[in-house]
């Protein structure tokens, strides 16, 4: 079970020891950590709150808890505290031994039938559960797909996730160019269909190892 509020604003830096640095990103890094009392291992996902605001992206932050604090499914990463300091914002989440989607095709090349239908299966319960509540991932590509222990793929990184209410469309234009809705970077609107299109984007990678569109950059992949 997902931790209640008052559990998520109970755990603090000073409870974990960090293990070792599992990535980083352009506003922070995600650790694997292990908590001192219980001795469990959890991802560790730490966002530097300056970088964050010097590019507005403090709300998608604090759209990322609001998100995962909510009850789970089993196909998306789990919270359990959320916390921070002075520079930084903290969330504890699932820690996920079998690694990334992408770092799966790099270091096998294309999946098999078999195995790209699981994992996207796996992907399509998860926006089912959050198109149900409103919620469109807006970021859905191999990367933020991640194995855990029992092979299952889980969806991570929702910090482009945004709640639209039924007959609401963002016109914002954000995304992995390769992943994105013709409807994104034409500016007509988009909504839960967009994260249909990119988790197509998604198959045809994993089966073939290459993008659907493909250019030396963005504007050669929106042609």
């Amino acid at each position: 079970a997902l931790a209640t509020k008052q559990d998520l604003e109970a755990a603090t830096l000073a409870d974990f020891d960090v293990v070792r640095v599992l990535g980083r990103g352009a506003f922070g890094k995600v650790s694997l950590v292990q908590h001192k009392t219980s001795h469990e291992k959890y991802a560790l996902k730490t966002l530097n709150k300056k970088m964050l605001v010097a590019v507005k992206q403090s709300k998608g932050a604090i759209t990322e808890r609001e998100v995962l604090k909510q009850k789970g499914h089993p196909c998306i990463v789990r919270l359990y505290w959320a916390f921070q300091d002075d520079e930084s914002l903290h969330m504890v989440l699932d820690y996920l031994p079998g690694g990334c989607l992408d770092t799966l095709l790099e270091r096998n090349g294309a999946l098999s039938a078999s195995s790209a239908r699981f994992y996207v299966a796996c992907a399509a319960a998860a926006l089912e559960f959050l198109h149900a509540r409103d919620l469109v991932h807006r970021d859905v590509k191999p990367s933020n797909l991640v194995v855990d222990a029992a092979g299952y793929a889980r969806l991570v990184d929702f910090g482009f996730a945004r709640r639209l209410a039924p007959g609401e469309r963002s016109v914002s234009l954000l995304g992995t160019p390769e992943y994105l809705a013709p409807e994104i970077f034409l500016n007509e609107g988009h909504a839960a269909p967009a994260d249909l299109y990119a988790l197509g984007a998604t198959l045809h990678e994993l089966l073939t190892d290459t993008h659907p569109f493909s250019g030396d950059d963005p504007q050669q992949v929106y042609a």
